[in-house]
């Protein structure tokens, strides 16, 4: 937690957490308004997750990082995504 007064400049310092890579801060103003505030930071994670609910075959590798899922295909290869 960062105390300032009114007007003063708002640092931007960057921050960090084991295991991220900070991304920056939501809408933070150039100085310091008349009124408390609440400045969030976002991360994204350094590491991939392997997807344990999927079937890897010799043609298709799945696997998440940063809350997306990634799916790599052999080539003319054909699958059906079923989101449940």
């Amino acid at each position: 937690m960062v105390t300032l007064k009114y007007g003063e400049e708002v640092p931007a310092k960057e921050s960090t957490k084991t295991g991220y890579t900070f991304s920056g801060w939501d809408n933070i103003p150039a100085t310091m308004p008349d009124s408390d505030i609440t400045i969030k930071g976002s991360y994204k994670s350094n590491q991939t997750t392997p997807v344990s609910s999927l079937t890897e075959a010799p043609s298709i590798k799945v696997w998440s990082f940063n809350h997306t899922i990634y799916i790599e295909t052999a080539p003319d290869s054909q699958y059906k995504i079923i989101s449940r």
